[in-house]
């Protein structure tokens, strides 16, 4: 499949998959919506599945990059560098398509023990959590196993409260609270 075809097509399904869902959306509907023929979706694709781990896999990788990002511009202090995560969930719940967690919401339709779908989101979040606790580890923390988890915690509740209540401070608050449990 030529390269832009192939760009637009993962675009248009990730849109489409961000507001929709998975399973209940067709392939029918992603091809019509990217406006390509079901054979050029079956020259880069096996199946559905292969298209929709592919968006995982790209969108994982964009909102890693981007925490990065944040997390780079905060400077060598690690404290700085962990409460910038926060900044960076809150910018990303800015992007239109945001609907909340799209990783949460591919493990919620699918197994994480039985479908490579739920496998690929359940790996984003481990390099997540990964993430949060090599930056935790120049620190001296009284509970070093626990924090990054206390941390990941936070992030995830923000999320869901920025969803689920159109609460666009979930994430200041959140990072506000971080800020204590780091002093401890």
């Amino acid at each position: 499949m030529p390269a832009p075809k192939r760009e637009f097509l993962l675009q248009t399904a990730e849109a489409i998959f961000s507001k929709e869902g998975f399973k209940g959306v067709s392939v029918d509907r992603v091809l019509a919506d990217a406006g390509v023929a079901k054979m050029t979706l079956y020259k880069g694709f096996k199946s559905k599945n292969a298209l929709i781990c592919e968006t995982l896999r790209r969108r994982g990788d964009r909102l890693a990059a981007h925490l990065e990002t944040f997390i780079v511009r905060a400077g060598p202090r690690a404290e700085d560098q962990i409460l910038s995560c926060f900044d960076g969930m809150q910018d990303w719940s800015r992007r239109p398509d945001f609907n909340g967690c799209y990783f949460v919401s591919a493990l919620t339709e699918y197994s994480a023990s039985q479908n490579e779908i739920g496998e690929i989101a359940r790996q984003y979040k481990m390099r997540f959590l990964d993430r949060l606790y090599s930056l935790c580890l120049p620190l001296d923390l009284a509970q070093p196993e626990s924090v990054p988890k206390s941390l990941f915690m936070l992030i995830e509740g923000a999320t869901v409260t920025h969803m689920s209540l159109g609460d666009k401070e979930s994430y200041a608050r959140a990072k506000a609270i971080a800020a204590q449990l780091l002093t401890q």
